[in-house]
């Protein structure tokens, strides 16, 4: 049988190398995180093309559309689309993507679509709102 002091410094210890352990997994993580965005510029993928984005909306031309949300503002997706060489672009499918959602949309709704600096995000002024994706990171062409 333990004596209490013996229990309660064995766990005194356990909790101390939990606390060590945790406190050098965030600090890790911070250091990893540090190094990412100083390296890193942010991009976006385009077709398998990437795009920084810094440049991105400084190379494009600017439209404004009309939703039921109002004017936005932001890149015509079809120029975009189409400045990565695509041919025949109503024979692909486009899906837009974020780190957890994704849509899929065609050639007629990225004829009018528009990608909006503000948050990254997608406006199609004919679809519904749960198309209108943001925090973009890619936009993938598959072939229907």
């Amino acid at each position: 049988m333990h004596s209490m002091p013996s229990v309660i410094m064995k766990n005194v210890s356990l909790f101390a190398i939990a606390i060590l352990l945790l406190s050098i997994s965030a600090s890790l993580y911070v250091k990893a995180i540090q190094t990412s965005n100083e390296t890193d510029e942010q991009i976006l993928i385009v077709n398998n093309q990437e795009y920084a984005i810094d440049k991105l909306f400084s190379t494009f031309e600017h439209i404004t559309i009309t939703t039921d949300d109002g004017q936005k503002t932001g890149i015509p997706l079809d120029t975009l689309i189409l400045d990565t060489g695509l041919e025949e672009p109503a024979t692909y499918e486009y899906t837009m993507k974020a780190i957890d959602y994704q849509q899929t949309v065609k050639w007629e709704h990225i004829q009018t679509g528009i990608l909006s600096q503000e948050q990254m995000k997608v406006y199609f002024p004919t679809l519904a709102h749960a198309f209108w994706v943001h925090d973009i990171i890619e936009i993938e062409v598959n072939k229907i």
